[in-house]
């Protein structure tokens, strides 16, 4: 059982809003995620893969009712809305 499962929609300490893809078995508080980050433009729109392991600086603060968050970065976040991904284990 873990605190934040995967397609949890959470806030991080600077404010930031994501969703969980993947769990960290070790670290339960530092899964990796896929972060909106509003004027940030990668090949998958405004996303940000982001393994907390690697971003102690950052902490998960609350998750919420994905209701609740802006309809349009709710699209982008999504996980049956992305056009594809994978994660590898050699990325966590």
């Amino acid at each position: 059982m873990t605190v934040y499962p995967p397609e949890s929609y959470v806030q991080l300490s600077d404010g930031s809003v994501g969703v969980v893809v993947k769990t960290n078995e070790h670290e339960r508080m530092r899964p990796l995620l896929l972060l909106y980050e509003e004027g940030v433009f990668s090949q998958d729109g405004n996303l940000i893969l982001l393994d907390l392991t690697s971003h102690k600086e950052l902490s998960l603060g609350k998750g919420f009712d994905p209701q609740k968050i802006d309809p349009q970065i709710r699209t982008v976040l999504t996980p049956n809305n992305l056009n594809g991904y994978f994660i590898s284990s050699t990325l966590c």
